[in-house]
């Protein structure tokens, strides 16, 4: 049985280079081989906010989608020391 490998997208964030971020993981989610690798992106949104939906099966249609504007912003924060 082929296990496949788990891959953390991570993107976003506070910097000004906020919408980059997202166009880039969305390039680097279209080019990813999900028959080989299981992508579970994280976006963390302008304020801090970290979201998530659980691993992907297929890449995304549109850049966008990767901030999952449907869900709530969770409490988890990024770490005020960090955000610097």
């Amino acid at each position: 049985m082929n296990r496949k490998t788990r891959l953390a997208l991570i993107y976003g964030g506070l910097s000004g280079e906020h919408h980059i971020s997202i166009l880039t993981a969305f390039s680097v989610m279209r080019a990813i081989d999900f028959a080989k690798y299981e992508i579970i992106p994280f976006y963390i949104t302008k304020q801090g906010y970290w979201r998530s939906e659980g691993k992907l099966t297929a890449p995304m249609s549109a850049a966008e989608a990767l901030t999952f504007p449907h869900i709530e912003a969770s409490e988890t924060r990024i770490h005020e020391g960090l955000s610097k």
